[in-house]
């Protein structure tokens, strides 16, 4: 099941970025802006997919599954979610950020549709 999180899901949307290796070192993961999904597999929170709305280029940013739920489908379920949130708000085209050697996740991105546009990274600058 997709649904939006809820501020009881922190926790594990936190586990979710650890165990998959996406978690930035030294950034909370307690706090989410929304629009953010989950799936949920028998009551369990096993992925997420967060993006930012704004114009001129909407982007979506964080997007994880559980090791053990990758494969299934889920990455897909959550994906189609964000698009039906973004048609929602009559948004038309998005942007991804996604580090080029996670074949899989290239490889949804490709199955979608999607340009693979630069070879762009992600920075970080932390403010005191």
């Amino acid at each position: 099941m997709i649904r939006f999180a809820k501020s009881s899901d922190v926790l594990e949307l936190e586990r979710i970025m650890k165990e998959t290796g996406l978690a930035t070192e030294g950034v909370s993961y307690k706090e989410w802006t929304p629009p953010v999904l989950v799936a949920e597999v028998d009551g369990k929170v096993v992925g997420l997919i967060q993006a930012y709305v704004s114009q001129p280029l909407p982007m979506m940013s964080q997007f994880a599954v559980l090791p053990e739920y990758q494969g299934k489908g889920i990455g897909k379920e959550l994906a189609d979610g964000m698009e039906l949130v973004f048609q929602t708000l009559g948004i038309k085209q998005y942007v991804a950020i996604a580090d080029k050697k996670k074949d899989r996740l290239m490889r949804g991105y490709q199955k979608r549709g999607m340009e693979f546009l630069s070879d762009v990274g992600q920075w970080i600058r932390r403010m005191a």
